[in-house]
């Protein structure tokens, strides 16, 4: 003699088979956002709110590497002086070597093998050339820190190699160039009216922080401010107006 049992699902059951998986990934993050505050406190929670939209941003510049480009360009005039606005405590160039790298990524995903032969250009071989001496100051024996070596060579060649290729394959356009030229020309305006803002009404309060704290021994000379608008210090600031100057008269 058999017995058989009949067993009915209760109604929050059926209704999560009925949902399917999207309502189990929002159960899911909200179990996860839990724990992360109770575990890591609102650095944590901020953390997993923040990364939906970072993961659809990475996903987007896979798609489109232009996408990644351009913010790694309008990043690399502000990040700088949001560090001065914002005292956080992470690095925040490390932010811009992750944009970059993803647009990288996605370049080397959707790109086809007939775009590839657009890098084939002297200042690509260049720069190549530039970047392997500095991959072998890796044996060097006189080197003490490869972490020293990394920091370094980022903005001498590690930043060069990646937008190079990045350049080379996307910007293969007169609009594509000209976009980016106007960008450039719009940051470097903005610089020039802050840099304004700076010497004829005053520092912000951050500013002035920063120029205690760090900038004041080669930013205050004889009395006078050596304006360092929203870049670095005042010799990157300098050499960028030079260089923007130079390139508008050149081209009226």
């Amino acid at each position: 003699m058999q017995l058989y049992v009949k067993v009915t699902p209760s109604p929050l059951l059926r209704d999560l088979a009925r949902a399917g998986w999207p309502i189990l990934v929002c159960i899911g993050l909200a179990v996860a956002l839990g724990f992360g505050v109770a575990k890591g406190g609102i650095m944590m929670a901020g953390l997993l709110i923040a990364l939906p939209p970072i993961l659809a941003w990475v996903m987007i510049c896979f798609k489109k590497p232009i996408i990644g480009l351009k913010m790694y360009y309008h990043l690399s005039f502000v990040i700088i002086g949001v560090g001065r606005f914002v005292p956080l405590d992470i690095p925040l160039g490390m932010i811009i070597d992750g944009v970059l790298l993803i647009t990288l990524i996605g370049v080397l995903l959707t790109t086809y093998k007939r775009q590839w032969p657009r890098i084939r250009k002297p200042v690509f071989f260049c720069v190549l050339a530039w970047f392997l001496f500095t991959l072998l100051q890796l044996g060097n024996p006189e080197s003490r820190s490869y972490e020293a070596w990394f920091y370094a060579v980022r903005g001498v060649s590690l930043y060069w190699i990646q937008a190079i290729i990045i350049g080379l394959v996307l910007l293969h356009r007169r609009a594509d160039l000209d976009t980016f030229i106007n960008i450039w020309l719009g940051w470097s305006l903005v610089a020039a009216l802050w840099a304004f803002h700076q010497q004829y009404i005053g520092l912000t309060p951050p500013e002035q922080i920063w120029l205690i704290l760090y900038g004041g021994k080669t930013h205050m000379l004889f009395g006078h401010l050596r304006c360092f608008s929203i870049y670095s210090d005042a010799g990157q600031f300098g050499a960028a107006m030079a260089h923007v100057a130079l390139f508008c008269l050149i081209r009226t």
